[in-house]
Formats: structure tokens, sequence, C-alpha cells
């Protein structure tokens, strides 16, 4: 039990990329074909998804904040390029923009949340 408290986001972050890479590797069917968004919303789809990376950099407290974001950038990417290999997926470039926005998201929404709970730590800030 003391291991699963003291390492609580490394575990979460785990499960994360799992459901991440389980989500972006399952068969669809057309998410955004019939969207009456004026966006993809597979794109969407893929923002949101994106979207709590930044959070999980309390996992790795001795990696910086722009590395982070590259690693997730990264990941994003091979997602995508393992995409084109599947045949019932697609390699779509707007899917890695809209992973990348997802991440910078999440990364300004993390940033003034941490900002807001701990305000005596802006200077070590992430």
């Amino acid at each position: 039990m003391q291991f699963i408290k003291k390492n609580i986001f490394a575990i979460l972050f785990v499960l994360y990329i799992l459901a991440a890479i389980t989500l972006l590797v399952i068969p669809t069917r057309n998410i955004g074909a019939a969207s009456r968004m004026p966006f993809r919303s597979d794109s969407f789809a893929h923002a949101v998804l994106f979207f709590p990376w930044s959070f999980f950099i309390l996992s790795f407290k001795k990696i910086r904040w722009n590395i982070w974001i590259l690693i997730g950038l990264a990941f994003g990417i091979l997602m995508e390029f393992v995409q084109y290999f599947i045949p019932y997926r697609s390699f779509s470039f707007m899917d890695m923009l809209a992973d990348a926005v997802g991440i910078v998201l999440g990364m300004i929404v993390f940033t003034i949340i941490y900002y807001f709970i701990f305000p005596n730590k802006r200077k070590n800030a992430v």
C-alpha cells in the first residue's frame, strides 16, 4: 500500500498511456465524418486525449517542463505513424496538430492551477 501511495502519479500515468494507446488503435467509424461541428470531431478527441499529458509531469519531477512537452509531442507523432500501418486507422497531420494543441492547453491550465495551489513555489515551479 505504501508503494501505491508513493507512486500514485506514476501508476496513473501508466494507465493513461495504456488507455491512450488503446483509444488510438481501436477501430472507429469515421468519428469526424458526420460531424456538424465546423472542425473534425476526431481532432477534438485527439486534443482532449492529450490534454491530461501535462498534469503527469508531477510523476517525473526531474524532467523539465519543456522536455516533458517534447516527449508528449513525440508520443503523439509516434502514435500517428502507428496508425498509418493499421488498416482501419489513418495518418493525419491535423491529428498531430490537435495532439500538440491538447498538450499546450493542458500545460497552460496545469501551470495556472499549480500557481494557485502552491503560490509559494512560484520560483521553483515547473
